[in-house]
């Protein structure tokens, strides 16, 4: 079974690679956003990439070592998307608890905004940033050519 399926584009406003879609199994949508709080810690969310009538996010992980900064936040939000991705794609069917967030920590969505939007102004300042968000794309969409490669390459055989 091949996917026709294009890699979701990033964000309209997003030129650093704090947002990262997914869709989930039955097609809803998701964005998974990089912040950071006023401590300078950052943190990475998943929320519906609609908000009307949601009222919270999840809270996917915080980085709080002292070498954590927007990269591995960054990182760890297409880490996620990805794993999501491939999960809605039962391609992780080894895994059998649908949710990677057994217990997950409900945010605020105001609270989530006020985070990203201090990302965006942490991270404005960082010229390489766009390239890098450019690379993490590219790096996202060979991965997902190579398991359409050999998921045809399995079915063939």
């Amino acid at each position: 079974m091949t996917s026709n399926r294009r890699p979701a584009p990033a964000a309209p406003h997003d030129t650093a690679g704090l947002v990262v879609p997914y869709q989930m199994r039955g097609g809803r949508q998701r964005l998974v956003l990089v912040g950071v709080n006023q401590t300078g810690v950052w943190l990475v969310y998943d929320v519906p990439h609609s908000d009307r009538g949601a009222t919270r996010g999840l809270l996917v992980d915080r980085l709080l070592g002292d070498q954590e900064k927007a990269s591995q936040a960054r990182a760890l939000a297409f880490e996620y998307a990805a794993c999501q991705t491939a999960f809605a794609q039962r391609r992780r069917e080894e895994h059998p608890n649908p949710n990677p967030l057994p217990r997950p920590t409900r945010v605020p969505l105001a609270l989530i905004r006020s985070h990203t939007r201090a990302a965006q102004r942490a991270v404005a300042g960082e010229p390489d940033l766009a390239a890098e968000a450019a690379w993490f794309e590219r790096v996202s969409q060979l991965a997902d050519q190579q398991t359409a490669a050999r998921v045809r390459q399995t079915v063939a055989a």
